[in-house]
């Protein structure tokens, strides 16, 4: 079943509408999540704020079974899940967040940052980032954000550029059509002779998660110390599950 039928009867804890969005923050016994308009945008676990509590989180994570201290920059906060899992998994800030929106910022902070994670957020918008700024200082990028297509071209334009330290470009494609998807995957089809090109699909949810990995990284690389033995087993019966370009 999935998680979001468990949201219900929720106590609202904060509500703002600005033109014709409105923001929201919700929460039960269990779970605190942030909308917008009736689209859930994140989930905290309140117990345990550290945890990926949506499958394609999971999914999106796979390259730390290679990654064992990268440094990210990820374009789209939400409710700050990934920043939340890696501060309490390495102690340090190792993810740079580029978030346009200064709302969101503030409601992280306020409702999403229970354990005070370390946070380097960059109130920016994604293309205006990526057009004044070298990524050249971090091994991997995230694209978390909707619609992306004109962020995810400009990254892709500068990957063949980049020097050999970027290791990782993973994308969350949420309720992409067939037809987008197919295309998408056609544009990143002249990448596999650099790269492989791993795509998954997230059982029960409209999400498409795509991993573009330097392949050299991937070649009798460790598991990631950071992670239990059986996670890392479980995450690797993940990867190993999706579909090579």
């Amino acid at each position: 079943m999935k998680l979001i039928s468990h949201l219900k009867n929720g106590t609202i804890l904060h509500l703002e509408r600005s033109g014709s969005l409105t923001i929201s923050v919700a929460e039960n016994t269990h779970y605190r999540w942030l909308s917008f308009g009736d689209v859930i945008q994140s989930i905290m676990h309140k117990r345990k704020p550290a945890s990926l509590t949506l499958p394609h989180q999971i999914l999106l994570c796979l390259p730390l079974l290679w990654m064992h201290s990268p440094k990210v920059i990820e374009f789209g906060l939400g409710g700050g899940n990934f920043t939340r899992f890696m501060s309490a998994r390495y102690g340090v800030n190792t993810v740079t967040s580029i978030e346009y929106d200064e709302r969101v910022i503030s409601l992280f902070h306020q409702y999403f940052n229970p354990l005070l994670a370390i946070t380097d957020i960059k109130a920016e918008e994604a293309n205006h980032y990526i057009g004044s700024n070298s990524l050249a200082q971090f091994d991997w990028i995230i694209i978390d954000i909707y619609p992306s297509k004109g962020v995810l071209e400009k990254i892709l334009k500068k990957m063949y550029k980049m020097p050999s330290s970027l290791k990782a470009l993973s994308i969350n494609l949420p309720n992409y059509s067939d037809n987008e998807i197919e295309q998408l995957l056609k544009r990143l089809s002249p990448f596999k002779d650099k790269f492989e090109v791993r795509y998954f699909n997230v059982p029960k949810y409209s999400n498409i998660i795509i991993h573009i990995t330097t392949k050299e990284n991937l070649i009798n690389a460790p598991f990631n110390p950071n992670f239990p033995p059986f996670q890392n087993t479980r995450w690797l019966s993940y990867w190993q599950q999706g579909n090579i370009l």
